[in-house]
């Protein structure tokens, strides 16, 4: 774990990097010494936790991205950071499928890489099919959150891969007071996610009128 340089699109509060920060944080007792390459045009679950930050930022226009350009860009500009920063590293750890210009600046220079997948985008873009078509060109070790994930993906599944579910942080678990279903006066049913059709929440109300 002490050799390894994490690439993840951006810092936000999003589930994806949530998870990051959470494998970082348990994996290493030194965070300053663990560097991850990322947009920081934004505060996120990356920021504050002393980490060796690389920017590998989004150009835009008026505080805005500029569509197609924008995405281009940030790959080009993506590819050779990581092309000439890998350098002394071991492996490269990709987290999500969206910085596939990571894995061939890996693949150039000899390097181990590890994806960490979490998405299979039901409504792809340009973004994601890039993503798709290097996840399926480039040799790697994958981890995936579910098994249902790794079924998504059956081109690259192998024997060597890993599923490992997301789980909740220990400093969370330790403000968790556990009541038993007996105990509960009402049924509820919480979903935390950002409100985006593409999280199903147009389902989630259609289950929630059912019930």
């Amino acid at each position: 774990m002490n050799n390894i340089l994490y690439v993840h699109p951006y810092n936000n509060y999003t589930g994806s990097t949530k998870v990051l920060a959470d494998v970082l944080r348990e994996k290493y007792n030194d965070l300053s010494k663990v560097t991850v390459m990322t947009d920081l045009s934004q505060e996120g679950f990356l920021s504050g936790l002393g980490l060796h930050l690389i920017n590998i930022p989004i150009i835009k226009h008026n505080k805005r991205a500029i569509p197609i350009l924008s995405p281009i860009l940030w790959i080009i500009l993506g590819f050779f950071k990581v092309l000439f920063t890998c350098r002394k590293y071991d492996t490269v750890y990709i987290n999500t499928i969206l910085p596939g210009f990571a894995a061939f600046a890996a693949r150039c220079m000899g390097k181990d890489i590890v994806y960490h997948i979490h998405e299979k985008w039901t409504q792809p873009n340009y973004k994601s099919k890039f993503g798709e078509f290097v996840l399926n060109n480039v040799k790697a070790h994958h981890i995936f959150v579910s098994k249902y994930l790794q079924d998504q993906y059956p081109l690259i599944s192998s024997e060597n891969d890993e599923i490992c579910y997301n789980k909740l942080s220990k400093d969370y678990l330790k403000e968790v007071k556990v009541v038993p279903l007996s105990q509960h006066s009402r049924n509820r049913v919480i979903m935390l996610s950002s409100l985006n059709k593409m999280k199903g929440i147009d389902t989630f109300i259609d289950v929630a009128k059912l019930m």
